[in-house]
């Protein structure tokens, strides 16, 4: 596999499933979309073209209110950001 044009290798390979750990952006805490690329052979790819987002982690701040009842469907308020409506 292939992640912004740079190889990675499976931390765990199955015969339906493969995982692996993605390395951090070449744009150091620069968020966007990259490409990535699936192989079995080493000849033929697969491309996904902006498959994968890398975004900027946020920070929460504080949650408003702290509890509620077990019924749940309490609104509660999340301050921090940066927050993202894609995600």
């Amino acid at each position: 596999m292939y992640i912004d044009n740079n190889p990675i290798s499976p931390t765990h390979l199955a015969w339906d499933e493969a995982r692996f750990n993605i390395p951090s952006s070449k744009k150091e805490k620069i968020e966007g979309s990259v490409n990535f690329e699936v192989t079995m052979n080493g000849a033929e790819y697969t491309l996904f073209n902006k498959g994968f987002h890398y975004y900027r982690q946020p920070i929460v701040t504080d949650v408003d209110p702290v509890f509620g009842p077990i019924s749940g469907k309490t609104p509660i308020n999340i301050y921090g950001g940066p927050f993202d409506m894609n995600f």
